[in-house]
């Protein structure tokens, strides 16, 4: 070996091994960032989708007891990808002479889907299939985000563990 002295080869090979662990690391918390991203815009086309179902039948023209009563959103905040379903209602306010609304989170069932017979329950005739055919298409997206959610915990916990050991380690 030309300008390396053989005795310093293993404390370069470590090193480099080291370096290089650290970067695929940071580079699998990058890729589980960006396909979180991914599914958010997924999440975001489905919701546009029914907003685009919403109206195609004119629900905003329809009268208030008429409209259907469930959005469906998706965001990302605090680094967490939340994808529900609320349930809207517009009241005749009779104290003030119009009307204001409120809405409220439908409660979701275990795993990652919402209950088909909630969702049935709170549509309308004329939106059930599309609002069951893209809640399927969610609890797909919040299933994967599920397993890409804890793969990240798993690397930062991993991590962690590591800076912690090499920390108590005498060299």
């Amino acid at each position: 070996m030309n300008q390396i002295d053989q005795a310093s080869l293993p404390g370069l090979i470590k090193f480099h091994i080291k370096g290089n662990q650290r970067m695929a690391m940071s580079q699998a918390v990058e890729d589980i960032k960006t396909r979180i991203e991914e599914l958010h815009d997924e999440a975001q086309g489905l919701v546009a989708r029914h907003r685009r179902h919403l109206s195609y039948f004119n629900n905003s023209a329809l009268p208030p007891a008429e409209q259907c009563p469930l959005r469906v959103y998706a965001r990302i905040r605090a680094h967490h990808l939340e994808i529900y379903w609320r349930r809207s209602r517009t009241r005749n306010g009779s104290n003030i002479g119009g009307y204001y609304s409120s809405s409220k989170l439908i409660p979701k069932g275990r795993g990652h889907r919402y209950h088909s017979r909630s969702l049935w329950l709170r549509a309308k005739p004329w939106t059930i299939d599309t609002v069951l055919e893209i809640e399927e298409k969610m609890g797909e997206i919040r299933a994967e985000y599920s397993d890409l959610r804890k793969a990240l915990q798993a690397i930062k916990s991993a991590d962690k563990k590591a800076i912690a050991r090499k920390a108590t380690i005498k060299t």
